[in-house]
C-alpha cells in the first residue's frame, strides 16, 4: 500500500488500530451490502459514523462541516477562492485524529485517516469544522433509524465471536 510515510509520525498506535478496525468493519459491511440494501435504503456519513461509534466506544462521532474550496477565476493573476460548506459527520480518536469512513467528494476503497497536527494538518484536518449544532435540521429520525439498523446488523452478523 502506498501512503505518505511522513504523516505517520503524527499518528499514535491506538489511532492506527482504531483506523484498522473501521476498515475491517467497512469491508465486512460491504460484503453484506446487498442484504443490507434490502433493509436499509441507503447509507450516509451521519448514520454510519453513529453506528461505528456505538460499536467502538473509543471513537466519538463528530457533527459539523466539511469545507471544500473552488477557484472562481483560475486564470486571473489573483484567483479568488470560494469556500463551500457541507454538513458532515466523521469519527475522532482519543488523540483527535479524524477517521472519515464516508469522505465528501472522494471515492476511496477505505476510510480516510486524517492527521490533526504537523505541517500538513491544514490540508487535512483543517477541512473538518466541528459544530454540534450544525445538523439539528439534518439529523432526522431516518438517520437515527439507519444508524441503529447498521449497528444491529454489524453487531449480530459480524461481531459474533466464533465458539
Amino acid at each position: 500500500m502506498l501512503y505518505n510515510k511522513s504523516l505517520f509520525k503524527e499518528v499514535d498506535e491506538e489511532s492506527k488500530g482504531l483506523y484498522l478496525e473501521i476498515i475491517d468493519l467497512s469491508m465486512k459491511l460491504d460484503k453484506l451490502d446487498q442484504d443490507i440494501r434490502n433493509i436499509i435504503p441507503g447509507f450516509e456519513c451521519h448514520s454510519l459514523c453513529r453506528a461505528f461509534a456505538r460499536l467502538i466506544p473509543e471513537l466519538r462521532f463528530v457533527d459539523g462541516f466539511y469545507i471544500g474550496i473552488s477557484c472562481e477565476n483560475p486564470t486571473d493573476e489573483k484567483p479568488r477562492l470560494k469556500p463551500h460548506f457541507c454538513h458532515h459527520t466523521w469519527l475522532e480518536t482519543p488523540k483527535g485524529l479524524i477517521i472519515d469512513p464516508w469522505p465528501v467528494g472522494i471515492i476511496s476503497l477505505n476510510a480516510l485517516l486524517v492527521v490533526n497536527k504537523g505541517k500538513y494538518s491544514p490540508y487535512g484536518a483543517g477541512h473538518y469544522i466541528e459544530d454540534q449544532n450544525s445538523l439539528k435540521n439534518v439529523i432526522t429520525r431516518s438517520v437515527k433509524w439507519r444508524s441503529t439498523r447498521i449497528f444491529n446488523i454489524l453487531d449480530q452478523n459480524l461481531l459474533q465471536k466464533p465458539t
